[in-house]
């Protein structure tokens, strides 16, 4: 009986020691990174993601803005008789509307021109569509031809036409104006290449948030 006893005891006090080493060493080890735990990682990463994309992408547009401004104002300029102004300035709350409109008429030409010359430069990006894809295509190409020459005009790489023509022969890198340069290309091919850019780098966090 009384070595039935010990034996139950020390049986017992095996199991213990066998389970507070268990726990000793469950406790020693170091936390796993768990799919919850990844998961809120890349969502977070993909949120810092759209708010540096979504800052880069106003501060480029207001660059791209710049140009078409200047094309507002030569319209604005040229608008010297608006119909019916006196009219529907007359009108309450059209009136003032109307008032506000014609004062910001530059700002108002600018930024829709300089909008709708964005949308088709970067719209092959979203159309995939075999039968509008190609027309996308040649639609996106003239925008950047205009915008080309809009840009241009604005941030010419030399400072006259004489200095061009003499480096078109000589190649002389003193005469090119660097700063206009670096801007015009940044205003050319920067918001649609951080556009591109963006939307890879979302579906990139996406699908590891979603793996």
């Amino acid at each position: 009986m009384t070595t039935k006893f010990r034996s139950k005891a020390q049986n017992t006090q095996s199991q213990n020691t066998q389970s507070q080493n268990t726990q000793d060493s469950t406790q020693s080890q170091p936390k796993s990174f768990t799919i919850p735990d990844a998961q809120k990682t890349f969502q977070a990463l993909g949120f810092i993601t759209k708010v540096l994309c979504i800052i880069g992408l106003v501060i480029l547009f207001l660059l791209n803005l710049q140009p078409w401004l200047e094309v507002g104002k030569n319209i604005s300029e040229g608008i010297t008789i608006i119909p019916f102004q006196s009219s529907l300035i007359a009108i309450p709350f059209v009136g003032g509307w109307m008032k506000w409109a014609i004062a910001e008429l530059t700002m108002i030409v600018g930024v829709f021109l300089c909008v709708a010359v964005q949308l088709v430069q970067i719209m092959p990006v979203f159309v995939r569509k075999a039968y509008s894809y190609k027309s996308v295509k040649i639609a996106s190409a003239t925008a950047y031809i205009v915008e080309f020459l809009v840009v241009f005009l604005r941030f010419p790489p030399y400072q006259s036409l004489e200095d061009f023509w003499l480096d078109l022969f000589k190649w002389d890198l003193y005469l090119v104006d660097w700063n206009n340069l670096i801007m015009f290309t940044i205003t050319i091919f920067g918001f649609e290449g951080l556009v591109v850019v963006s939307l890879k780098l979302l579906d990139a966090v996406t699908n590891r948030r979603n793996a």
